[in-house]
């Protein structure tokens, strides 16, 4: 048993150091940078320390950095005595409300008009809403796009904004307000699984956090699918911890539903079986029943890939797509992942390899050969260690907020977010197995990323696993914790 809690100790122990380390290198620097710092982002994990702060770093800059990071100390400090104290259904209910306000706030005022790959996904959805279900092959083809070949894998996110669309008409705001009702659920999921893991307390504190997160509330307008994607992903963990009935193989199989659904809706939920696949055989070998936890990943992945399997099918014999979703383009995310010239992340270069696939493989080759462990460990720190999405921002409409709140603050929320779950992961030995089911998904996250393709709002999946794990932070008033 020693042997078993060394290891998991020692998974703890390199998460939390890769998450210590994007906080105190990236993370810090948004908090106290200068705006220059969005030119070249990435290049500053190749940088010294001494260039860094004479680079990025000014007295002004410094100054509003530490302002910041004490007002949001104090908030963060009132939500955690607000959450040590009574707790009843009101209490969530209100926290919640507010939680649904600020990110309906966030659609109403802070408006992002679609660009990019969000434009591309969203005229699309229009133009789906639009047609008959049995012309959509057609009329996708007639527009010439590669969301129906070479990123066939987003088609079930277009048709479920599709219907919304056609529901509410093709209004950006209509779309941005699911995304709030979205972001509400996953702040009573998180809350759900804080307090199934840790107790009443920890379950507040968690709500509180996600509930105000200025990362989640500045990109609810953002039409990302990674809105309800996230929200099944989370519910997929909860029902696996929770266990329903004390069965672990129900909660193996529902949460390979949810996990099959969030895949649907953003192609990306492969680490996340792969993680919750390795907690289940460490609980199996934890309880000695080997065999049973085998059954049970059998059953989760089963679960995970028979659902998406059937809807590409069924897209694909109506004409709707004509590559699999199933590909994934994962040769080309590595090809791009392991280009030491932009870091790992893309470019118009890297682009072009989707269109020619002898290129592809040459280059996906000669990438693997000159491998570079140092790369791998920058891509690391940087995709985990930065919170700021340039999605959010509106830095030329609105300069003093953007830099105040969606890049500070957000920056000193999740900075001490990331030390709290270090904390828990590192000494908290008490509940080690419990948050098991956390810090391996985050620890397979973080191994994905160092092979593919980085971009910063990537990490949004992994945000309320991080506040879950730092939601185990308690002050002297509040009750004891639970067991």
């Amino acid at each position: 048993m020693n042997k078993k809690f060394t290891l998991t100790r020692l998974i703890c122990i390199v998460t939390a150091i890769f998450l210590m380390a994007g906080t105190l290198t990236l993370g810090a620097v948004n908090l106290f940078g200068t705006n220059s710092l969005y030119s070249a982002d990435a290049a500053i994990l190749g940088s010294t320390v001494s260039a860094i702060v004479h680079t990025y770093i000014t007295w002004g800059s410094f100054l509003t950095g530490a302002a910041v990071l004490v007002i949001v100390s104090i908030v963060m400090c009132a939500m955690l005595q607000l959450a040590a104290g009574e707790r009843t259904w009101k209490f969530g209910f209100f926290a919640l409300a507010a939680a649904f306000l600020a990110r309906a706030a966030a659609v109403m005022l802070w408006k992002i008009e679609p660009e990019s790959d969000f434009a591309l996904t969203y005229e699309l959805s229009r133009l789906l809403a639009a047609t008959p279900p049995d012309r959509w092959g057609t009329a996708l083809d007639e527009c010439g796009t590669i969301y129906n070949t070479i990123w066939s894998a987003h088609m079930p996110f277009i048709i479920y904004q599709s219907a919304i669309v056609r529901l509410f008409g093709p209004s950006v705001i209509m779309l941005g307000m699911v995304n709030a009702l979205w972001g509400t659920v996953e702040c009573a999921v998180a809350a759900a699984l804080a307090k199934c893991l840790f107790g009443a307390a920890q379950g507040a504190n968690a709500l509180l956090f996600m509930a105000f997160n200025p990362v989640c509330i500045f990109f609810t307008p953002v039409l990302s699918n990674q809105h309800p994607a996230v929200c099944f992903f989370l519910m997929a963990v909860y029902v696996l911890c929770r266990r329903p009935f004390g069965k672990l193989w129900l909660g193996a199989l529902l949460a390979g539903i949810m996990l099959a659904i969030g895949q649907l809706l953003r192609p990306e939920m492969s680490a996340a079986a792969a993680g919750l696949t390795v907690y289940i055989i460490y609980e199996g070998i934890c309880d000695k029943k080997k065999l049973y936890s085998l059954l049970c990943c059998v059953l989760l992945l089963m679960s995970f890939f028979v659902l998406p399997a059937t809807v590409d099918k069924e897209l694909s014999d109506e004409g709707i797509i004509h590559n699999s979703m199933l590909e994934q383009n994962m040769k080309y995310k590595i090809a791009v992942g392991l280009d030491k010239e932009t870091e790992g992340g893309w470019s118009a270069e890297n682009e072009a390899l989707l269109y020619d696939e002898d290129k592809l493989d040459a280059v996906f080759n000669q990438r693997l050969r000159n491998l570079s462990p140092p790369l791998l460990i920058r891509k690391v720190i940087y995709q985990f260690g930065s919170y700021v999405y340039t999605w959010s921002m509106k830095s030329e409409e609105h300069p003093v907020i953007t830099s105040l709140a969606v890049r500070r603050a957000a920056s000193a929320m999740m900075g001490m977010l990331c030390v709290f779950a270090c904390m828990t992961m590192v000494f908290d030995n008490e509940k080690r197995r419990s948050i098991a089911a956390l810090f391996m998904t985050l620890g397979v996250y973080m191994a994905v990323y160092a092979l593919i393709e980085v971009q910063v709002r990537y990490n949004y999946t992994v945000i309320p696993i991080i506040t879950i794990l730092g939601s185990d932070i308690i002050l002297v008033k509040s009750k004891k914790r639970k067991g």
